[in-house]
């Protein structure tokens, strides 16, 4: 039961500065939350402020390289060059972004 003693043991427990500081560490939990979510977001979904020829550049740099070292063949290669040049047309008619020609 709750009696006026009992209140002010309450009201005492929770002191401003306990209650600043508690606050804190849940402003502060929920940052560190946020930003691992973003982290995550970013692995699994990928950066988004890229153009697809930025994206579509890395995968086309590693299959040069492949390619260079003898992994790919050349008919390989060109249709390698030719599925990235249509899946980046299709991302700029699309609005994806990227320089317009």
């Amino acid at each position: 039961m709750l009696t006026p003693e009992t209140g002010w043991m309450l009201v005492l427990a929770w002191s401003p500065s306990r209650v600043i500081s508690s606050a804190a560490m849940l402003a502060g939990a929920v940052i560190l939350l946020v930003l691992v979510g973003v982290v995550v977001r970013r692995l699994v979904v990928g950066r988004g402020d890229q153009a697809p020829a930025q994206r579509a550049g890395l995968t086309l740099r590693e299959m040069r390289r492949m390619h260079e070292a003898g992994e790919l063949s050349d008919e390989e290669f060109e249709a390698v060059k030719a599925s990235l040049a249509r899946r980046m047309e299709q991302a700029e008619d699309r609005g994806g972004g990227g320089a317009r020609r």
